[in-house]
């Protein structure tokens, strides 16, 4: 049962915010300063330079574009990529597609709403954008304690669930599992504590099992897993079946063992990329050189969701027929797709 009551709404895309009103933080996003590594100025005389939206300042997204940009720019590359601060994922694809940046990180769920003129593209869709690739996942992630002998999401039925708050990308994902699942989830059997404060009360035993949807691996996560042995559970493919059938704009992902500390197996679950878009007018040369660049320096950068790129299939899916023929030349010659 769906807690429509409690805030929580169906993930079926409806329409968002009118385009119109995302004016103001477009032209707000267009004027932020530069940020990420401190740009050498001799290196982008030599080179050529573009600029690469990625998130406020502090923001994930944020940290993760600077990783991207600083994978280029400290390789023999004839690119140059400068960041630039942008006001999330629906302004930043909007600038792209004005052309007022060349590259853009865009989360998974608004490239489907724009590609499809569905969300906050309600209407207005786009089509003057493409992928270059896939660079870490978003994803649907639920946690018991290891002792609880949990090993799937429908075995939480009934029981105790924390999540977080109303509306956000969680809560529309729990209630998307929620419908999908038939679970019978009563009010007084939930919680909506947020993320950080739903790992407490799983430590306190209070709730048997918690749920976000974040980025993975995903810091608060990573730290719960440090201070208890805990258990991430997974769909079945019938149940990740009826989720993608109601909610089109979802995937299957997975996360490797290891993801977290004490994951032994493999975990099917649901989300979406966030993906490195550029302008579907960028030269195939250009797009040629950025993925090279990425694609042979990412793995100096260390970074725990950067790492997803190292799954090439993951790196260079097509989407719905979006990928950048540049990208896709280079993904050919390396052996990733045919």
């Amino acid at each position: 049962m769906i807690l429509y009551k409690m805030g929580y709404r169906k993930r079926n895309r409806t329409p968002g915010r009118p385009l119109r009103l995302l004016a103001a933080a477009a032209l707000l996003g267009s004027a932020l300063a530069l940020w990420g590594c401190a740009p050498d100025e001799e290196a982008k005389r030599e080179r050529q330079c573009v600029t690469l939206a990625g998130g406020l300042h502090g923001e994930l997204i944020h940290r993760e574009a600077i990783a991207l940009a600083d994978s280029v720019n400290t390789s023999e590359s004839t690119v140059y990529v400068e960041l630039k601060e942008s006001k999330g994922s629906p302004v930043s694809l909007e600038n792209l597609c004005q052309g007022k940046y060349d590259l853009a990180l865009v989360s998974g769920d608004v490239v489907y709403d724009a590609w499809n003129g569905e969300g906050t593209f309600e209407g207005e869709k786009k089509e003057n954008f493409r992928i270059l690739m896939a660079c870490y996942p978003a994803a649907s992630q639920w946690l018991a304690r290891k002792d609880s002998g949990l090993a799937f999401v429908h075995e939480l039925d009934g029981r105790n669930l924390s999540a977080g708050t109303a509306f956000s990308e969680t809560g529309m994902a729990s209630a998307a599992v929620f419908d999908a699942l038939d679970m019978d989830v009563k009010e007084e059997n939930f919680w909506q504590r947020g993320i950080e404060n739903s790992t407490g009360i799983l430590r306190d035993g209070t709730v048997d099992g918690i749920h976000g949807f974040l980025e993975a691996p995903a810091d608060v996560f990573i730290r719960l897993s440090e201070e208890m042995e805990v258990s991430v559970l997974s769909y079945t493919e019938e149940e990740l079946d009826r989720i993608l059938e109601i909610n089109p704009g979802y995937q299957r992902l997975t996360l490797p063992a290891g993801t977290y500390r004490g994951q032994e197996e493999l975990v099917r679950t649901f989300g979406f990329p966030v993906f490195l878009c550029a302008g579907a007018e960028m030269e195939d040369g250009l797009a040629y050189e950025i993925v090279r660049a990425m694609d042979e320096n990412i793995g100096k950068a260390g970074d725990p969701r950067l790492a997803a790129m190292e799954d090439k299939s993951f790196l260079c899916q097509d989407g719905s027929g979006l990928l950048h023929e540049g990208a896709r030349r280079y993904y050919q010659e390396k052996g990733y797709i045919d």
